[in-house]
């Protein structure tokens, strides 16, 4: 099974993908989104849009090289990825990125909105859902 905080994590970067926003064309207007939910989401470290050439925009900065990466093909044949260990850019904290792909009216693949979850603030809202007892237990494999 698939650790609450993990469920919460791709259920909420599912229902975030569907906000008008992020399917223009406007990438100043999509950053300014994301740099609001940044601010009030407490599970995320960052949110992320992907472009389908690779490249990942944070709300605020440089954009990151995805297209190297492991899950990239993946996700360019349409498939929500999950999971993904990294550290990060902004923290180098260990985080684990989510990505949901965006599609437009006709079913082609426009972008991704993609998410990153501290480890750290993972394993202690476990956690504290847990509340002391066997808890649940997960692991990472790469």
């Amino acid at each position: 099974t698939v650790p609450a905080g993990l469920q919460a994590a791709r259920e909420t970067l599912r229902l975030l993908a569907g906000t008008p926003a992020l399917h223009g064309d406007d990438l100043a207007a999509i950053r300014a989104t994301l740099r609001e939910w940044s601010r009030q989401d407490g599970l995320f470290e960052n949110f992320y849009f992907v472009q389908p050439g690779g490249q990942a925009y944070p709300p605020d900065g440089e954009p990151l090289a995805l297209h190297d990466r492991d899950f990239f093909p993946a996700f360019l044949r349409g498939e929500e990825v999950a999971g993904q260990v990294a550290i990060s850019p902004q923290t180098k904290l260990p985080t684990m990125l989510h990505l949901v792909p965006l599609f437009d009216a006709g079913g082609r693949l426009v972008g991704g909105l993609g998410g990153s979850v501290v480890l750290h603030a993972l394993f202690e809202r476990t956690v504290s859902v847990g509340g002391g007892s066997a808890g649940e237990r997960f692991m990472l494999l790469d």
